[in-house]
């Protein structure tokens, strides 16, 4: 899989469309760098990531009915 983190925004929903990367996991990707960031504590955006999962399952199932029509 190719490193999400080193992706822009265009190159990432293109590696998403031609599933060439899962959105759960560069979305663990993204949450692990968060974590390890030494400034985490002075992020001033919440990020809820229950939420965020959600979002980036629902977005894999849409991803794999897409490719069955």
């Amino acid at each position: 899989m190719a490193d999400p983190l080193k992706m822009n925004a265009t190159e990432l929903g293109e590696a998403f469309e031609n599933n060439l990367i899962d959105t759960v996991g560069a979305l663990e990707a993204f949450f692990d760098a968060i974590q390890k960031n030494t400034l985490t504590d002075r992020i001033f955006v919440a990020v809820t990531k229950a939420r965020a999962v959600g979002e980036a399952e629902d977005a894999r199932k849409r991803r794999k009915f897409n490719a069955l029509t």
